[in-house]
């Protein structure tokens, strides 16, 4: 079950549900979120097995990614792989997507390519600031800045 930090109040009881579910099933039941931190986990991590996952360093998401192209018959630099790791936060998603993208205009990518057209498509540095940053970045607004 995907997102069980994200159940809300249209998911009444749901939490204990689960919570059933997982005490009287002989099937695994996965269950993932984002917020290990977050209320409804902490009730429903009593009855689960926790496992903590990192993101995987860009060198080895690029070495998949590599991997990937090649058996789609792309020809793509492995640097250029790591750029657009980087680019996208290791977001291996967001970089698969991409390169469905680039593939249906050319079979080849270089570093340079990758550079070239990330200026205008790749992930908003904002999107990727952490919780401290954005607070700080939205705190130190210069109000007079504003047209009204």
């Amino acid at each position: 079950m995907d997102e069980v930090d994200g159940m809300s109040s249209g998911d009444r009881g749901g939490n204990q549900v689960l919570i059933n579910a997982i005490k009287n099933t002989k099937a695994p039941i996965i269950c993932v979120c984002n917020d290990r931190q977050h209320q409804k986990v902490r009730s429903l991590a009593n009855h689960c097995y926790d496992l903590r996952f990192q993101k995987p360093p860009k060198r080895n998401v690029a070495q998949r990614l590599a991997e990937i192209a090649r058996r789609e018959k792309l020809n793509i630099d492995l640097t250029a792989l790591e750029y657009l790791c980087e680019s996208f936060g290791n977001d291996i998603r967001q970089t698969v997507n991409y390169l469905q993208l680039h593939a249906k205009r050319s079979n080849t990518l270089t570093f340079n390519d990758a550079k070239a057209s990330l200026t205008k498509s790749s992930k908003d540095r904002n999107v990727m600031m952490g919780n401290f940053e954005a607070a700080k970045l939205l705190l130190s607004v210069n109000y007079d800045d504003f047209i009204l």
